[in-house]
């Protein structure tokens, strides 16, 4: 519908009136003397409906509430959901998910996301997963509450809260809510409800310790050659406060393995805790370094993640039987010929191993798989005279090796069966 708004104002009078035309202009108005005539036209409302599949938008009554306090920081507000106006009647059981969309540095997902709880007019579903509620994915909480509604426009209250206990968490979280579950063909279009809070020390109290990882650097990638010497990776490490207040405690973990430290200045205001020294490292993987400090008012935390690879050349493969140009004798349809090899692996282990008489795979047992060395046997079935050629292969994960001979295979008469 087409809104014509019109302001009418008489040059010897402060009087103003307006009217809203629903229909065309009609040409009378252009015929009142001693006027001005000034017309805004303001463009049609969307209205929602089913039309084309849409249902609408899910609108909030709070789309953004933000919260700002001292740590420890409480507070709950109710949320109103409501649903979009196209819907039809119908039975809907809708999801909410919580997204952390930011977060001071050091804090986790899971962290972050258990500062906030949804609880709902329907029970709430999905049961504790790692501590909170419905399932974890990525930086997404997903079901933390279930809703429902049965048509359009339905209202339903939620309550939000946040607690962000006295900790290391100083600085700016942001969340989103979200809806999920209505069904693709209904077009519902959802913005979402943000949170943002931002939330500080208590006045007064020393701030949380700092923890530096200056070796090893974040992200890095060390290489150790098969069958050489460990890897040695220095460390070095340091805690410090922003007040000066005294560290009370430092220590290191890879992969949740305790490194005991030796950290020196703990206990002295104003002065650095630093520890240093060298981990070895026998096996590749991903390690993660982990470092604690304390001072009196809580726990500073860092890590860091590095990637240690190997470096290895290529299998070998050697034929152990039969001989190089061994010679058999062909007196029947078939002579069965044993035959082995062996597959050696510089790391990790043979994967496969294969065979071939003329190009024509054979059968390799092998109970070997997985080992540096790996011993593949079978039976080489010799029908022809002449020169046949025996070819094996040994994988591993770092290449291939081949290796061939060839075996001779004469006539010979019959064996006497008697008369």
């Amino acid at each position: 519908m087409l809104v014509v708004s019109l302001s009418i104002y008489h040059p010897n009078s402060v009087m103003k009136f307006t009217k809203t035309l629903r229909y065309a202009i009609q040409s009378r108005i252009t015929a009142l003397a001693g006027f001005a005539v000034a017309m805004v036209f303001t463009a049609p409302t969307a209205q929602a409906g089913n039309a084309g599949g849409s249902a609408g938008v899910v609108t909030y009554n709070i789309p953004l509430q933000i919260e700002q306090g001292n740590m420890p920081y409480t507070n709950a507000y109710t949320l109103l959901i409501t649903s979009p106006a196209g819907l039809t009647a119908g039975n809907y059981q809708i999801n909410l998910d919580l997204t952390l969309l930011t977060a001071p540095a050091g804090v986790t997902a899971s962290q972050g996301l258990g500062f906030v709880s949804i609880s709902s007019n329907t029970s709430q579903t999905g049961g504790l997963v790692n501590g909170l509620p419905g399932t974890l994915i990525g930086n997404v909480q997903q079901r933390a509450a279930q809703i429902s509604f049965t048509g359009p426009n339905q209202q339903v209250a939620v309550t939000v809260t946040t607690n962000i206990p006295l900790g290391a968490w100083a600085g700016s979280f942001g969340y989103k809510i979200t809806t999920r579950g209505w069904a693709a063909s209904l077009g519902v279009v959802d913005p979402g409800a943000n949170i943002n809070n931002q939330v500080s020390f208590p006045s007064g109290l020393p701030s949380l310790p700092g923890v530096q990882i200056l070796s090893p650097v974040d992200e890095t990638t060390y290489t150790m050659v098969a069958g050489g010497p460990a890897l040695v990776i220095p460390y070095s490490f340091v805690g410090s406060t922003a007040d000066g207040s005294p560290l009370i405690a430092m220590n290191a973990s890879v992969n949740g393995q305790d490194m005991g430290l030796t950290a020196s200045g703990l206990f002295q205001g104003f002065t650095n805790a630093t520890a240093s020294g060298n981990i070895t490292i026998t096996a590749p993987g991903v390690y993660t370094f982990t470092v604690n400090d304390a001072n009196a008012n809580g726990v500073g935390s860092s890590s860091v993640q590095i990637n240690v690879q190997v470096q290895a050349g290529p299998p070998s493969v050697v034929i152990n039987s039969p001989s190089p140009s061994a010679t058999f004798v062909l007196s029947g349809n078939e002579v069965d010929v044993p035959f082995t090899f062996t597959g050696y692996s510089q790391f990790g282990g043979i994967t496969n191993l294969v065979a071939t008489l003329d190009g024509v795979p054979l059968n390799v047992s092998s109970g070997d798989i997985g080992k540096l060395a790996a011993l593949g046997s079978g039976v080489l079935p010799l029908t022809s005279v002449g020169n046949h050629t025996l070819a094996v292969t040994a994988y591993d994960n770092f290449g291939v090796a081949s290796t061939a001979e060839t075996v001779i295979v004469v006539a010979g008469s019959p064996p006497n069966r008697g008369s």
